[in-house]
């Protein structure tokens, strides 16, 4: 008798390790607590970020103040009962404090949301190196919050407590006079940390807070290695897969590396007013898909106005780098000695001025050789840490131009072309110098190149002034940094 197959069946092997399918089902379950939770922290950040409520917030200390001052100098003017200032500013305080308040929970929620997929995906971004200062930075936005609606219900318990004493009497003018001092500490207070009101309506929240405190020594290419260098490590990644899908996507004709320099170059001409916005579009479409320009046009993450952003955020931690740029594009432009010379280009920069005892030090050198050549570059801080540096390495060869180039041009080469190549054929350091913390004055900074034999190429020399470490840090860069979070709110990236 015929055996029924359905009888002899057996089920199929599960190809997923135990308990996997718990594991994905948690991680879709944490993806959607995470799009929650932005949402609501794009929705306070925003709300607590509108012009009338910013007002309000910073204005809260001085109405404090400036109701308690006529409550000492007129007293007939102030209420007369406890409701009429409870009704009054009880309100008027969680209006104030309120939305920035929920929007500092919101971020520190979706912040945990995010560790946490991270974690579970394998990849654990709290181990990373600054993960701890973006924490530590969300924690003090909650803390600094709860702060002022602390000192905001003190000040108006002094001024409840003074209704309950006889006007212009002693007991009267000091809970006045608490008040006052505590209405002008909350608005100094507000002013100090307003930016942890823009970080909440942040599309990039963790972009701001991340500070690098490690970075590759060297950075070839040079400003995409450095813009990379500058993100947090949650967006980093995030920055890998899209850089990995623009460069397969590309005109295969150009290495990836000059695929993304070339992209991130124009993006830059342009916004500094280099380059016409229809050259810009013109150049894109030479080594771009359809799919990729839209993308910059309507990717969530990496859109125009984001990727504006972080270059200006790179710029801002280290514009040292954006200036050797500036004067390789002006060497090209005029077809300088040093190109026309087809040999050795070394460029240096350094900080004219290091606050806290150090600074950042970038080297740039091209081989405008035919063939590579090993050279060593040495690097010499009198009474730095360390005070001699060296650097042995291979210098692949980066054909110079034959002649003068114009910036742009659809005809012939162009200054646009060759930037990438030499910035991607080239070897780029970056070096953290630092001095003795009791060190000041003018300092120097030696780069010497030589050969593989020892024999010396060329030099360069370069004077510093250095400060003390007293840990203000630079107020400029603070400056810097400050516009550029604001870019991507004025640039329509938020939306």
């Amino acid at each position: 008798m015929p055996t029924d197959i359905a009888d002899t069946a057996q089920p199929l092997p599960n190809p997923y390790i135990p308990g996997s399918e718990e594991n994905l089902g948690a991680i879709e379950k944490l993806n959607n607590i995470l799009d929650s939770r932005e949402s609501t922290r794009i929705y306070w950040g925003r709300l607590s970020w509108w012009g009338p409520m910013r007002i309000l917030r910073q204005s809260f200390g001085i109405l404090i103040f400036l109701a308690a001052f006529v409550g000492i100098v007129a007293p007939i003017l102030t209420p007369t009962s406890l409701w009429q200032v409870l009704a009054l500013w009880l309100p008027l305080l969680f209006l104030a404090l309120g939305p920035s308040q929920m929007g500092a929970e919101a971020a520190m929620k979706a912040a945990e949301a995010r560790f946490e997929l991270s974690a579970r995906q394998g990849n654990d971004h709290r181990a990373t190196p600054g993960s701890d200062r973006i924490i530590e930075s969300l924690r003090d936005s909650r803390r600094n919050g709860w702060l002022q609606i602390t000192l905001g219900l003190f000040a108006i318990g002094m001024m409840t407590f003074s209704i309950f004493n006889e006007k212009a009497s002693i007991s009267w003018n000091m809970a006045l006079l608490i008040a006052m001092v505590i209405g002008l500490g909350m608005s100094v207070h507000t002013r100090m940390t307003m930016d942890d009101v823009l970080n909440h309506a942040d599309a990039l929240p963790f972009l701001a807070l991340y500070a690098p405190t490690h970075h590759p020594t060297g950075i070839t290419p040079a400003i995409s290695s450095l813009i990379r260098a500058h993100l947090d490590p949650v967006l980093a990644g995030e920055w890998d897969t899209w850089s990995r899908r623009v460069c397969e996507t590309a005109n295969p004709e150009m290495s990836k590396d000059e695929v993304l320099e070339r992209l991130i170059l124009l993006l830059y001409l342009q916004e500094s007013g280099a380059l016409p916005e229809e050259k810009m579009q013109s150049e894109l479409g030479e080594f771009l898909d359809q799919t990729c320009l839209n993308d910059l046009r309507q990717h969530h993450l990496f859109n125009r106005g984001t990727l504006l952003r972080m270059i200006a955020h790179a710029k801002a931690w280290q514009p040292g780098l954006f200036r050797v740029l500036a004067r390789l594009q002006g060497d090209l432009l005029d077809h300088a000695q040093v190109i026309a010379d087809e040999g050795w280009r070394l460029d240096v920069e350094f900080e004219n001025v290091c606050f806290d005892g150090q600074g950042h030090l970038f080297i740039a050198l091209n081989n405008q050789r035919p063939q590579p050549q090993r050279v060593s570059i040495e690097v010499h801080v009198p009474g730095g840490q360390p005070e001699t540096q060296t650097f042995r390495l291979e210098a692949p060869p980066c054909a110079a131009p034959s002649s003068t180039l114009a910036l742009f041009s659809t005809t012939r080469d162009d200054v646009v072309s060759w930037l990438p190549r030499y910035l991607c054929r080239g070897v780029y350091l970056w070096l953290g110098v630092a001095w003795e913390p009791n060190e000041s004055g003018l300092r120097t900074v030696q780069v010497t190149l030589r050969s593989e034999d020892g024999d010396l190429i060329t030099s360069r020399m370069i004077h510093s002034k250095v400060h003390r470490r007293l840990g203000s840090g630079d107020r400029r860069r603070r400056r810097r940094l400050r516009r550029a979070r604001k870019l991507g709110l004025a640039d329509g990236s938020n939306n």
